[in-house]
């Protein structure tokens, strides 16, 4: 083992973020190893284990952009009687806590004492790494991102451990998107591999883990971006949601449920009240996402049109990269989460389109950045195989 240089980057991680990148961008790098850097992120700052919350659960994910899963998934678990502590890192272009704190008032940042108080009243709380939890992985996480190394399995692997290992979470689901930028690799074979490796990590951790693998290499659903996410949200709790989101939806019923728990006190609640309450306990109300969501529906938006005729697909990577793109452009200390487009998508991918045929709708208040928006898909003259809803499980 390593324990040189992973010794060292406990004691004065700024001197060592090279080192240990580097040393985990080894894909043969020992589980005992990451384990170790696991435990040193999680300990870099306070644990809430102490509360004894034995029926603990969360699903997040390895990243990318047209998934609900870390917004809809808690709202399943706590349906289904688990307690969610989710502790989480900024999204890129659209994670959950992205997307939550888009809502007016919605705290994203507690100490150990108003999670407890939370906690006390409400089975979900959703919030980001500080400097009371897991900093040391918020640091490593930010000069990944800083270094082009986000995609390092073994690195996400410790990352998203770390924040269960501090929250005391002891079930765990793990939502593996398998794409050109995926976090545990860009193929099946990869995400298999790093998926086995990502359990056996959890496991000697003592947290019952599973990996649910699949096909992110087209969106599983219409919205993409940070507002979109929630407007999103509002037509599945609201039951107006297009089939092609209804489905998605289901997918994350679904696994949630793979993890369901016989509890005897169990009650079953909507989960529209269960996300109305989780905002209200972190400073918001439903009004407020409301508003944030005819925000959203209401600035300008232009249409992209098909340059041609044939089988629509989408290029995720660069929908990805012109978002972040245009999120750098406003990003600063005091807008940590901005929100400049988002791409509607009107036609599901491998659908026969004419030319002229309207297949997104890109929002944005900079006229400028339509031009790069009209890049985002490709046509096709065959239609190819496509396997969104299908996913494994690895346990």
């Amino acid at each position: 083992m390593h324990d040189n240089i992973l010794d060292n980057f406990a004691k004065f991680p700024e001197n060592n973020l090279e080192k240990i990148v580097s040393l985990f961008s080894n894909k043969d790098i020992d589980v005992n190893e990451i384990f170790k850097l696991a435990n040193i992120l999680a300990d870099s700052g306070e644990n809430i284990n102490d509360l004894k919350i034995f029926n603990t659960a969360d699903i997040p994910s390895t990243g990318g952009p047209g998934s609900l899963t870390t917004l809809l998934c808690p709202l399943y678990l706590v349906n289904n009687g688990y307690t969610v502590i989710k502790l989480g890192i900024p999204g890129r272009p659209s994670g959950g806590i992205d997307a939550l704190s888009q809502i007016e008032n919605y705290q994203i940042e507690y100490n150990t004492s108003e999670l407890k108080r939370i906690l006390s009243v409400c089975n979900y709380i959703h919030f980001l790494t500080n400097n009371v939890f897991a900093p040391l992985d918020g640091a490593l996480y930010a000069y990944r991102k800083s270094t082009g190394n986000v995609n390092v399995p073994n690195l996400a692997i410790a990352s998203l451990l770390s924040k269960k290992i501090a929250m005391g979470i002891k079930n765990l689901g793990l939502d593996v998107r398998v794409w050109s930028g995926g976090n545990f690799g860009k193929s099946f074979n990869e995400a298999r591999l790093f998926s086995n490796k990502f359990i056996r990590v959890a496991n000697m951790a003592g947290i019952n883990a599973k990996c649910f693998l699949s096909d992110a290499s087209q969106p599983s659903q219409p919205y993409i971006g940070r507002g979109e996410s929630l407007i999103a949200i509002y037509e599945i709790l609201n039951n107006c949601a297009s089939q092609w989101l209804q489905e998605h939806n289901e997918y994350c019923r679904n696994i949630s449920n793979y993890m369901k728990v016989d509890l005897s006190d169990k009650k079953s609640y909507d989960i529209k009240d269960i996300f109305i309450k989780n905002l209200e306990q972190q400073n918001s109300s439903y009004e407020k996402f409301i508003e944030k969501v005819n925000m959203v529906i209401e600035e300008p938006r232009y249409d992209i049109f098909s340059s041609e005729a044939g089988y629509c697909y989408y290029n995720l990577d660069y929908i990805r990269n012109h978002i972040v793109s245009e999120q750098d452009k406003m990003i600063n200390k005091d807008l940590l989460f901005p929100d400049p487009c988002g791409y509607f998508l009107t036609k599901r991918p491998g659908n026969y389109v004419d030319a002229g045929e309207v297949i997104a709708s890109y929002r944005t208040n900079n006229p400028e950045s339509v031009k790069y928006a009209k890049m985002m898909y490709f046509i096709e003259e065959k239609q190819r195989s496509i396997n969104t809803n299908n996913n494994e499980v690895i346990q």
